[in-house]
C-alpha cells in the first residue's frame, strides 16, 4: 500500500529534505560524554537502602496517579473523606451549641435555677 501524501508536506520541501546532510562534526569525547551522563542518571534514580514512609507513598502516587480510574477513586476518596469529617465536626458542634442553649433555656425559664458555670 502505497502511504497518501499529506497537503503539508508538498514535493519541493521533500527534495529538500532528501538533498540536506550536516557537515558538522560531534564535540570532543561525546560518546564518552553521553554514556557518563546515561550511569549518573541511573544511579541518581537507584532506590535509597532505607526509604522513609513519605518518600515510598510518593513513589506509589506518582506511579498510580497517571491511571485516570486510579485518579478518579482517590480523588472520589478524598472527597468523601472530607465531607464525612466535616460531617462529623458540624455534629459536634451542633451537640455543643444544643447543650448550651438548653442549660440557658431552664435558667431563663426557672430563676431559682443555679447557673452552670462556663
Amino acid at each position: 500500500m502505497k502511504p497518501e501524501r499529506s497537503k503539508n508536506d508538498p514535493e519541493p520541501v521533500r527534495n529538500v529534505l532528501q538533498e540536506w546532510s550536516v557537515t558538522s562534526t560531534l564535540p570532543p569525547r561525546f560518546a564518552e560524554n553521553v554514556w557518563r551522563r546515561i550511569e549518573d542518571a541511573e544511579h541518581a534514580e537507584a532506590p535509597a537502602s532505607n526509604p522513609t514512609l513519605w518518600i515510598l507513598l510518593q513513589r506509589w502516587l506518582t506511579a498510580t496517579l497517571p491511571r485516570p480510574a486510579f485518579a478518579v477513586a482517590y480523588a472520589s476518596v478524598l472527597l468523601i473523606t472530607g465531607l464525612g469529617a466535616g460531617y462529623w465536626h458540624a455534629r459536634v458542634d451542633t451537640a455543643t451549641w444544643d447543650k448550651a442553649l438548653a442549660t440557658r433555656y431552664v435558667q431563663a425559664v426557672d430563676p431559682f435555677q443555679n447557673p452552670i458555670p462556663n
